[in-house]
């Protein structure tokens, strides 16, 4: 980020907002606070070891936390879809995002 540049960091890293508004929808309905975590916010950086790192947190723990099961299934979906881009990507699934 060029402002972290600023204070002398040479590290890269971006962030994203990564989804889609339509399943954002499906659980904004039952909770419009939902809004924090959909789209999914990304971030791409590069660690202190020179590698790149994708960072996301796990959609079905935040959404599980507003104590809704219909908020909490969107998560469980959400869940699915991103261990699905990593596959599709060739990059490893953590076992968190794997439904059984």
């Amino acid at each position: 980020m060029p402002v972290m540049r600023l204070s002398g960091h040479q590290h890269r890293a971006v962030t994203y907002m990564m989804g889609n508004n339509v399943i954002a929808e499906t659980a904004f309905r039952h909770d419009p606070g939902i809004i924090l975590y959909a789209p999914l916010r990304t971030a791409i950086y590069e660690a202190a070891s020179g590698h790149v790192q994708f960072s996301i947190d796990q959609p079905s723990s935040k959404f599980a936390s507003f104590g809704d099961p219909r908020i909490a299934e969107v998560g469980a979906q959400l869940d699915a879809k991103v261990a699905e881009l990593l596959r599709l990507m060739a990059l490893p699934v953590p076992p968190e995002l794997i439904t059984a």
